[in-house]
């Protein structure tokens, strides 16, 4: 027999969402072609939630595009009464009737019930908007309950456990190979089908049981348009603030785990990790605030990373849009009006703009600097923060005084060039740096040697594995590898060396010199750098008139923090940045 595994590889990637269910609850499993979206699948879902008995549905859309994902999303949050949550395969092999897509319905059925180990209903037909008496009480003993052979409709319950994933394997076995072939027919669909039957009736002959559902037959034009709910009454804007999932990673995985689980669960929500977190739920609250007591109908959706997309922004019927983490080029064919919001190097430091951030942002190249005020109280008062704190970004080992540095072997005691590493994917790296970090690694390590140059590496402290193979390659008598404070790693250094990091914030904080390979927002206070002139860069260094620097640092703070960001820490600081957002936000209508 075929395994579950075998036959999980020919299909294709399940992406969204599962939602988790306790030993009592039943979830009704709605599978449906994109084809199906005006008609059927909204006329399921109000049966569902009209029919009472149920309130949880999985819905899965066999060849999905983003489009219907967004509107899947969109009716999710405009009816929480209905607790929805959505798989999609964004392809699926040509089939030649609905049948097919039917039996690859079965077989997502046994594979999302076995992954999430909840009980749960399929259904092909729109009149079966509620679940039948006594449904649990078969449930509690049953993994499948299909109808007779004379009722055209498919019904199958089953719960997740083993027995479950075993049927997987009977029920796709005649699909497999047709499956990976790219060949489905109806009559394939028809084979799968009864394959389930006979399995079930051959395993556990005493535990099938039949029913027919009642709720009536719904059409599309009794379903109002599901975006409509999303938005109160209003006499000002509508803008959505589209947010990311907190317990994920930014860049998160096709496939995520229940919401509430993975808040409970999530490294993301401790430590360093979850301050970061903090203050990006912190901003959105502020923004809402602002936009509201402006008069405006700002509403909140949080969703994976990978979810938001310009399709969901477009769908959703907003008059502005506010999207994280993003560069306008990473959302093509994006129609409506936006801004993009980013965190930046601090955790409470935000900037919000029409093209996106850092390089990508529409205030780039930063120069405005030089007419603000140079009263060092911004500067004075972000390094008494930082310092006094040992506050970083990313969280920090105790700082610790040179001679004990020094004494441990962390650092040389000599003077030294200090290089903090990044994740070398990040997207700050792939857009705005032209030179990969293992060159520039591999470049200061061959001059550090000719000229007898002590560099000391420090490896990202959010991913400190992704800087193995940088060990390998810096590994010489004047290469040296640190984790300490990254103040205490300043602090003692000549100059901070970096492709674009924002460790060169707290190189301006520190007072040192910056030399960079990439683009950033601060790149006209630094020492650009190529890969072949290392030297005329360190000549800079041992040049550098810390006089004349130490003016633009302080007037670069106080215009950044001031003038182009949100910083949450500064009560009115925050209050004037808000009110010029929201400004910006009418301006864009």
């Amino acid at each position: 027999m075929t395994s579950a595994a075998a036959i999980l590889d020919g299909l294709p990637t399940l992406m969204g969402e599962l939602t988790a269910a306790s030993a009592n609850d039943v979830t009704l499993m709605l599978c449906v072609t994109p084809d199906d979206i005006d008609g059927k699948l909204f006329a399921r879902l109000a049966a569902v939630r009209d029919g009472g008995n149920t309130a949880r549905v999985h819905l899965h859309v066999l060849g999905a595009g983003p489009e219907t994902q967004a509107r899947l999303i969109l009716w999710s949050e405009s009816h929480p009464d209905l607790a929805l949550s959505s798989t999609w395969e964004d392809a699926i092999p040509e089939t030649t009737g609905n049948g097919a897509a039917s039996a690859l319905g079965v077989v997502r059925l046994f594979h999302i019930a076995g992954l999430v180990r909840g009980k749960f209903v399929l259904t092909d037909q729109v009149k079966v908007g509620s679940l039948p008496a006594g449904l649990n009480a078969h449930l509690d003993q049953s993994p499948v309950i299909t109808p007779g052979n004379t009722d055209p409709g498919l019904i199958l319950a089953i719960d997740g456990n083993d027995y479950a994933l075993s049927l997987l394997a009977a029920v796709a076995q005649p699909l497999a190979e047709r499956i990976r072939s790219g060949v489905i027919g109806a009559a394939d669909a028809v084979i799968a089908l009864d394959a389930v039957v006979r399995q079930a009736l051959t395993q556990s002959p005493d535990f099938i049981g039949t029913f027919t559902g009642g709720s009536p037959v719904l059409t599309a034009t009794d379903i109002a348009d599901p975006i409509v709910a999303l938005w109160p009454e209003t006499s000002g804007l509508k803008v959505l603030l589209l947010k990311p999932d907190m317990a994920l990673p930014f860049k998160s995985p096709n496939l995520v785990a229940d919401r509430e689980r993975r808040k409970t669960d999530s490294p993301f929500m401790a430590g360093a990790h979850g301050a970061l977190r903090e203050s990006w739920g912190s901003c959105f609250t502020h923004l809402r605030d602002a936009l509201t007591a402006r008069g405006h109908a700002a509403v909140c959706i949080e969703r994976p990373g990978a979810e938001i997309t310009a399709e969901l922004a477009d769908a959703a019927g907003a008059d502005v849009v506010i999207l994280p983490h993003r560069q306008r080029f990473q959302c093509p064919g994006l129609k409506t009006p936006a801004l993009f919001l980013m965190q930046i190097a601090h955790r409470w430091l935000f900037t919000l703009d029409e093209n996106g951030w850092g390089a990508g942002a529409t205030g780039y190249p930063y120069n405005g600097f030089h007419e603000s005020p140079d009263d060092g109280a911004v500067f004075d008062a972000y390094r008494r923060a930082l310092m006094s704190t040992n506050d970083s970004k990313f969280g920090q080992p105790d700082r610790r005084s040179r001679a004990d540095l020094v004494a441990g072997g962390t650092i040389p005691d000599r003077p030294y060039l200090f290089f903090p590493c990044q994740i070398p994917d990040d997207e700050v790296v792939r857009f705005f740096c032209d030179v990969s970090e293992e060159d520039v690694i591999a470049a200061l390590t061959n001059w550090a040697t000719v000229r007898q140059i002590d560099i000391v590496f420090k490896a990202h402290p959010a991913a400190p594995q992704t800087s193995e193979s940088f060990k390998a390659i810096a590994s010489t008598p004047f290469t040296h590898w640190a984790d300490a404070s990254v103040h205490d790693l300043i602090e003692s250094c000549e100059a901070v060396v970096t492709l674009n990091s924002g460790v060169g914030h707290e190189a301006i904080l520190h007072e040192k010199p910056i030399v960079m390979f990439g683009r950033s927002e601060y790149d006209r206070l630094a020492i650009h750098a190529t890969l072949d002139g290392l030297d005329e860069a360190y000549e800079r260094v041992n040049a550098w008139d810390r006089s004349s620097q130490l003016k633009k640092y302080r007037q670069f703070y106080h215009w950044f923090t001031r003038d182009m960001a949100i910083d949450l820490r500064d009560a009115p600081a925050r209050t004037s940045a808000l009110a010029h957002a929201v400004d910006r936000i009418e301006r864009l209508v």
